[in-house]
């Protein structure tokens, strides 16, 4: 590269020689926008931890505060846990399995490698209900 920029500036092109030296950084800039954190915890549901799990299937989403869009997303393997790496940045992080109600965590600060605390979901559903409600609710 160096000799390349030498040979370039000893002929007096200039512009070819800085435009060489702009590629590298930008080739640089681009390598510092590929850093992603590790970022791992463990989901438990409630109605399996005295039978120990399996805690497979919960849908982990990191969803960018910035932007309001999804930047990644995993699943739990059977013990729960799950991992993966994700750009820095803040997050809204949302747990979801069907048959459980849903959970997040706004906020998320994420510029290291991190570990989320234990998450335990509890059976149920939402349910989204509009204009004039009254009397008893049944199933």
């Amino acid at each position: 590269m160096v000799s390349v920029i030498r040979t370039l500036c000893c002929r007096t092109n200039y512009r070819a020689a800085l435009f060489i030296v702009i590629l590298q950084l930008i080739g640089t800039a681009d390598l510092f926008a590929q850093v992603k954190y590790n970022v791992t915890g463990k989901v438990m549901l409630e109605d399996k931890v005295n039978a120990s799990g399996p805690y497979d299937g919960v849908k982990v989403r990191f969803i960018s505060i910035v932007n309001s869009l999804p930047e990644d997303s995993t699943t739990t393997v059977a013990d729960g846990s799950f991992s993966l790496f994700v750009k820095p940045g803040y997050y809204l992080v949302e747990w979801s399995k069907a048959g459980y109600v849903p959970e997040e965590l706004g906020g998320f600060a994420l510029s290291k490698d991190s570990t989320i605390k234990t998450l335990t979901m509890i059976p149920g559903e939402i349910s989204y209900v509009s204009g004039n409600v009254s009397g008893i609710w049944t199933r």
